[in-house]
């Protein structure tokens, strides 16, 4: 996953929806989220676990909560 890109980000009715490109095709990885940035990696709680499509594409979608104010994202292989 080292090649993945983050194409556009775009806040909208939705929530943030992020598309990536570039990803390695069909294989699997988790978003973890933090509301705390200086948390180590291993205490982000897990919010989804997708897989790039066969092109290495992925749109992720995360609906905004007013209970959130701020949260941190992070792509990463299991």
């Amino acid at each position: 996953m080292a090649g993945l890109r983050g194409q556009a980000v775009d806040p909208d009715a939705a929530g943030l929806v992020v598309n990536g490109v570039y990803g390695t095709p069909t294989s699997s990885f988790n978003v973890v989220a933090s509301t705390d940035l200086s948390l180590p990696l291993e205490n982000w709680q897990v919010v989804a676990t997708q897989a790039f499509n066969g092109s290495g594409e992925v749109v992720l979608t995360n609906a905004f909560s007013p209970a959130v104010p701020q949260q941190y994202f992070l792509i990463r292989s299991p």
